[in-house]
């Protein structure tokens, strides 16, 4: 199992590398929520889920250096 990043994973998506993405330990959630980039369907499945989307967003940046 690998642990890359949002960066390296997106790298790989956008390469076709499904196998390397499916590796990772986030990979299928990555693949998951590639699959709902929709805005409107990210701003429902988080409020459902009571999830901040902006807090959330914010910390994923920091934790990829604002990638």
């Amino acid at each position: 199992m690998t642990n890359l990043n949002f960066k390296q994973l997106d790298r790989l998506f956008r390469n076709d590398d499904f196998p390397s993405i499916e590796e990772d330990v986030r990979g299928s959630r990555f693949l998951k929520l590639r699959s709902m980039s929709r805005k409107d369907t990210m701003e429902r499945f988080c409020e459902i889920n009571n999830i901040d989307l902006a807090n959330e967003t914010k910390r994923v940046m920091d934790e990829n250096d604002g990638y």
